[in-house]
């Protein structure tokens, strides 16, 4: 975690990029605020910071714009301006060399997609399935474990599932960062015997 909001909202450093200014010294970020009380509540955000002045401005949450308020400046959003500020300064001690890529979700994904249709986009796009065996899984858990989808991390009852990735350039994201992808089922009464389909895809902590 990179820092909080004054509510105590974690933010996600995600990217950054190098852009004009006056002080000819910005940087926009990209980051994802995730909601203190609900974790699988998040907002993609987006900032403007002046590496010169270290100020900000033109905050962004899920396209809006907003007042932002940090706890602390020095824990909260100058710990990511920093960071921007610091990969996009070529030739500094820690600067990064190379342009920073943000992961994205693969285009042309569609609602009602078969899951081994997504799945196989993902891991083309870079993606890699993210393993991690559970204790118990009930019936519907374990039928997607059977299948191959190693990265099922979790169905309800109605048959709503949860599948996991991690980006395959651990230097392009922060390590706490996953593509989670949720995915339906067309028919209840089918889920053993048809592939699920896909319902939405968002790029957020893991938990």
């Amino acid at each position: 975690m990179k820092g909080e909001t004054a509510a105590g909202e974690p933010i996600y450093y995600i990217s950054s990029e190098l852009i004009d200014c006056p002080d000819a010294g910005c940087v926009k970020i990209s980051f994802l605020q995730v909601d203190a009380a609900d974790a699988y509540q998040t907002m993609d955000g987006q900032v403007v910071g002046n590496c010169t002045t270290e100020t900000l401005s033109e905050v962004m949450l899920d396209g809006d714009l907003v007042a932002y308020e940090m706890a602390s400046l020095d824990a909260g959003m100058t710990a990511l301006l920093n960071t921007a500020c610091q990969a996009n300064r070529p030739g500094e001690p820690g600067a990064s060399t190379a342009s920073t890529v943000a992961p994205t979700v693969p285009v042309g994904l569609e609602e009602g997609m078969p899951y081994g249709e997504v799945r196989s986009r993902l891991i083309d796009a870079g993606w890699v399935a993210k393993t991690t065996r559970m204790e118990h899984y009930t019936g519907l858990e374990q039928e997607m474990y059977d299948r191959g989808y190693t990265e099922i991390r979790g169905c309800s009852g109605t048959g709503l599932c949860r599948f996991e990735f991690n980006y395959s350039d651990p230097s392009a994201v922060a390590d706490s960062e996953a593509l989670i992808v949720i995915t339906s089922f067309a028919d209840s009464d089918f889920l053993f015997e048809e592939d699920p389909v896909f319902g939405a895809a968002n790029i957020g902590p893991t938990y």
